[in-house]
């Protein structure tokens, strides 16, 4: 099973190495990764730690969702479940 083979395209026929620059070889048509999906990456998990530390120390019960009434209860040792 092989997937691709070589001189292998994709279905739309469109080659992004046909077009390069002159100068650096580096093809026109096509999105480089690293200023693009990095950066791109970078924001998205500093906005999820943002929003992550911002529940777990500004507000760790969050109305019940994350953290139990249950648990706030001081511990009574005569009283047992």
């Amino acid at each position: 099973l092989a997937l691709h083979d070589v001189g292998s395209n994709n279905p739309d026929g469109v080659e992004i190495k046909k077009h390069k620059d002159p100068k650096t070889g580096i093809p026109l048509d096509g999105v480089p990764f690293h200023p693009y999906y990095t950066v791109h990456d970078i924001y998205a998990a500093c906005l999820f730690l943002m929003v992550f530390t911002s529940i777990i120390f500004f507000a760790p019960e969050f109305g019940g969702y994350f953290l139990e009434y249950n648990n706030f209860i001081p511990a009574d040792p005569l009283k047992t479940p």
